[in-house]
């Protein structure tokens, strides 16, 4: 027979689950833009003031277009040098805030932040009317990293591998002193301001974030960027948004240059989308012989030291300026294959549609590491679907893979895998 006393209820003794981290909500870009800019932001179109040149660029949402004054207003804005008008369409703000998470004011935003910094794009003016937002910026006339490098004559050294990596740094480093991330460092992106080919600029910064003083570091929850340069943190924040990031995501992307600089191929490889990520996220790499064996030790601790996948542990940009790569003064010869296999990177990303390029870019490491008929197969494959996309195939432009993209409130939606130049 019981006592009749009942037994005092169990505690629970589970911990409660940790509440998630505060999303940081951004200010509205345009007000904070259109204050910085004061009398460069021109209501109307510039074509009354400039003259339409060649075609630049073009991609979903812009195009980039060379231009010539028509009168005193565009030739004190430009300053006598050659400028580029990049044309933002508003055929549907929304759609552009859906697909890139942000306006044409967050480019702006950054680039009136950064000020004209000697390595970054310089924003001259704003012309703004229902249809378009049109900036106006320098003309950057000397090509593309990776095409002026296998143009070099004699065939290029370490030292402009070092040259170039090190103006790169030096422009991240000055943007995220400022509080600006690019998020889409990429060779596409790194262009020569003129044809002497010295002065290496940063450009496209529409995929940026001026993260504000108030804010958190590490505040960024949106997956945005070109999937061979992406770093392994935004791909987390593609499947959850609990671990935000910041400027240290384009220190990673400043390592997968160097590394395609000193060896001419890409470090990260795979035969589908899913593989690629996979081997970003472990950090799967190497150096290997004999592709390697030209270059300096100090070369390989460089990228070591950028491709880190642990972001606590990984190299600055500020930190990179100082590093005994780029203090260096050594001028050791290439992998005697690098220049032919630059080209050949440089073709089939040119080729690139979509998702394809991914495959190309697989492809080509494949066949540099010996599995050649099969790599030879996969470019031939990806080389004609880019040609067909190109030529306007449906068939192939529907089955473009799509990278999940945050809004600046970290809704999520689909964009085109490579989120480049628009």
């Amino acid at each position: 027979m019981g006592s009749g006393v009942s037994s005092p209820p169990k505690r629970d003794r589970t911990l409660p689950a940790a509440p998630p981290p505060a999303v940081f909500h951004f200010d509205d870009p345009r007000p904070l833009a259109v204050a910085a800019l004061g009398d460069r932001l021109i209501a109307g179109r510039p074509w009354p003031h400039f003259f339409a040149g060649a075609e630049l660029g073009r991609g979903t949402f812009a195009t980039v277009q060379r231009c010539a004054a028509r009168d005193a207003t565009a030739a004190a804005l430009g300053g006598g040098a050659p400028v580029a008008l990049k044309t933002i369409s508003k055929r549907g703000d929304a759609d552009h805030r859906r697909t890139r998470g942000a306006t044409p004011w967050t480019e702006v935003l950054a680039l009136t932040t950064l000020a004209g910094d000697a390595g970054c794009l310089r924003l001259l003016a704003v012309f703004d009317e229902p249809q378009a937002t049109h900036l106006l910026t320098d003309c950057l006339e000397g090509g593309e990293l990776f095409d002026r490098i296998v143009a070099r004559e004699p065939p290029p050294t370490e030292a402009e591998a070092r040259d170039a990596v090190g103006q790169v740094a030096a422009a991240l480093a000055a943007a995220h002193a400022l509080g600006v991330v690019h998020r889409d460092v990429k060779a596409e992106n790194l262009i020569y301001a003129d044809a002497a080919a010295t002065r290496l600029v940063v450009c496209d910064w529409g995929l940026a974030e001026v993260i504000p003083a108030r804010a958190p570091r590490r505040c960024l929850t949106r997956c945005c960027g070109s999937p061979l340069y992406v770093a392994p943190e935004v791909l987390a924040c593609g499947r959850d948004k609990s671990t935000p990031y910041g400027a240290e995501v384009d220190a990673w992307s400043l390592g997968v240059v160097a590394y395609i600089c000193l060896c001419g191929y890409p470090p990260f490889y795979g035969d589908e989308r899913a593989e690629l990520e996979a081997a970003i996220s472990r950090g799967d790499y190497a150096f290997e012989a004999p592709d390697w064996d030209h270059a300096s030790a100090e070369g390989r601790a460089f990228v070591a030291a950028l491709l880190t996948v642990d972001r606590d542990a990984r190299m600055t940009c500020a930190d990179a300026r100082g590093h005994a790569f780029l203090a260096g003064d050594g001028a050791n010869a290439l992998h005697p294959a690098y220049v032919s296999r630059l080209e050949e990177f440089n073709a089939k990303r040119r080729l690139k549609g979509g998702a394809f390029a991914v495959a190309a870019a697989c492809a080509f490491q494949d066949s540099v590491r010996g599995r050649t008929s099969r790599g030879l197969e996969k470019l031939r494959q990806s080389s004609r679907k880019a040609l067909e996309l190109s030529r306007g195939d449906a068939s192939f432009a529907s089955k473009q893979d799509a990278y999940v993209v945050r809004g600046r409130d970290g809704s999520g939606d689909t964009a085109p895998l490579a989120i480049g130049a628009a």
